[in-house]
């Protein structure tokens, strides 16, 4: 596929998570205001570190090994491998977080009363590295109108069971939304790749030390850069809401600008990182690499 119809796709993807988001921000500003806002803030930056710290960002290592081998059987052991890595990090962080729920709250939350908010954050977060995972695959194989079409459902369907439940907004409701959106991607998602991950069910001899060590390697640059982003931002939100009485309210404006900019750069970047990735993985050739890019410039 072309660089205009991954950009054209991608960029139809993006936009709408953008509006969706902005949906969402303007119900929920709305029916809570700026505190409930700050308090979805803190919970969606909750979500995304659950989500890095549960897949090791293996993203990254899934697309590129896959993309660069053309042995089947190396691209299930890749998964395989990789599954392995994720499943130990997502059982380690759900006992962390049935344990400390009260505590986590607290210092997410500013208050121990969203315990709920914790205890649904584990079955979100198995079923967003999930997807995540499966999204690493899609891209790797460079089945890139597939990737997009299951972008814009996972941007969409929270979007639509949100506004289903608009008569009386709440952040759990929101959560519910999005945890039963998830939970449905990934039914579809593992349905769209049945054929190439039902060979994972024999293929235990695929399970390799030096694979599990490769991979290790590459998520460690990436889940050390997205916990530290995601940590300034949870630090930084947090600091807002401690600095006055009206607090939660610059939170909320605050999270309503960062989301904004956030979206932006989604547009820009998503089509870029999206297509080159696995093109450049499969090709070796500097040359190649360096005309590819002259040639859409």
């Amino acid at each position: 596929m072309k660089f205009s119809s991954v950009f054209t796709l991608t960029t139809i993807s993006t936009l709408i998570r953008v509006m969706s988001g902005l949906l969402i921000n303007k119900l929920i500003a709305v029916f809570s205001g700026p505190a409930g806002l700050a308090i979805y803030g803190n919970f969606m930056s909750l979500n995304g570190l659950l989500s890095i710290s549960g897949s090791g960002s293996s993203q990254t290592a899934i697309t590129k090994l896959i993309s660069s081998s053309n042995i089947k059987a190396e691209k299930i052991s890749i998964v395989l491998n990789s599954l392995i890595i994720i499943f130990t990090l997502l059982v380690f962080i759900s006992l962390i977080l049935l344990i400390f729920p009260t505590e986590i709250s607290n210092y997410i939350f500013k208050d121990p009363s969203f315990k709920l908010l914790i205890y649904l954050s584990i079955p979100l977060m198995w079923s967003t590295v999930m997807n995540l995972t499966m999204l690493a695959i899609l891209n790797g194989l460079k089945e890139f109108k597939t990737f997009s079409v299951f972008n814009m459902l996972i941007a969409a369907f929270p979007a639509i069971l949100i506004l289903i439940f608009s008569e009386e907004i709440s952040i759990e409701k929101i959560v519910f939304s999005y945890l039963f959106s998830s939970i449905l991607i990934t039914f579809f998602l593992f349905i769209n790749l049945f054929p190439f991950l039902k060979d994972l069910i024999m293929s235990s001899r695929f399970i390799q030390a030096s694979k599990l060590s490769l991979i290790a390697k590459f998520g460690i640059t990436s889940l050390v850069t997205g916990l530290i982003v995601t940590f300034s931002i949870l630090i930084f939100r947090n600091m807002i809401i401690s600095s006055s009485a009206e607090g939660l309210q610059y939170a909320g404006l605050w999270e309503s600008l960062f989301r904004l900019s956030t979206f932006y750069n989604l547009i820009i970047f998503s089509p870029i990182s999206i297509y080159f990735l696995p093109k450049f993985s499969s090709e070796n050739s500097f040359s190649i690499r360096k005309n590819e890019i002259l040639r859409i410039s």
